[in-house]
């Protein structure tokens, strides 16, 4: 059977994109992680994964939780090896397709009730922001939160007004938070808002980093 060139290519980046994911996850330094994410198609960059890897490896038998999945998603199964990482997403068929590589039972489907473009007028309303989230999820002490969905980047589309708030709600006392796209206007205000400027720990390129300490 002949396979095109074009199929030998998918095959080979898979191939490597798995590799580079092992290495990255091994031995996670901004060299590998920049090999990582351009193998793979990565949207955060090498500083940003490096920054989100050391909390989580500095957290013994940890507890992530990621809203949205993507193409890093098998990255923080492997980064996070002998802890526990779920993902929170709602696009069933984004879902399935990432299932493959991470499993079904790690992904939870979730509802986002409101666009990118109502998020201003919903900082009068803070109550309506809470997810109907299963107990799977709301049971568990979470020790990591990243914030990376869901995508918000058009008006209409579902944006991380929710997200933002429920990780708020969900990290415990000495939890840390992370929230990715921090140069949008909504990210900033609502981090500020839920979050506040006072656990602010550092921010890495578009990734800021919070610890509630109380």
């Amino acid at each position: 059977m002949l396979i095109s060139h074009e199929h030998r290519c998918q095959i080979v980046r898979a191939l490597f994109g798995r590799i580079s994911t092992s290495l990255a996850a091994a031995w996670p330094t901004w060299l590998t992680l920049k090999i990582l994410r351009e193998s793979n198609s990565i949207i955060m960059n090498a500083a940003e994964l490096l920054t989100i890897t050391r909390v989580i490896r500095s957290v013994p038998h940890c507890r992530l939780l990621i809203f949205g999945v993507g193409y890093d998603s098998h990255y923080w199964v492997a980064c996070n090896r002998g802890g526990t990482t779920c993902f929170v997403e709602h696009d069933t068929s984004w879902s399935e397709q990432i299932a493959g590589e991470i499993g079904r039972e790690k992904i939870v489907i979730a509802n986002y009730a409101y666009r990118c473009s109502e998020w201003q007028r919903l900082l009068t309303t803070p109550n309506n922001l809470l997810m109907e989230l299963p107990p799977e999820i709301t049971a568990v002490t979470w020790d990591v939160i990243l914030v990376d969905g869901p995508p918000g980047w058009l008006p209409e589309q579902p944006g991380r007004m929710q997200s933002i708030y429920t990780a708020a709600c969900l990290s415990p006392r000495h939890g840390y938070v992370f929230v990715h796209d921090c140069d949008r206007e909504a990210e900033q205000v609502y981090c500020d808002r839920f979050l506040s400027p006072e656990i602010l720990q550092r921010q890495v390129g578009t990734l800021r980093q919070y610890r509630k300490l109380s």
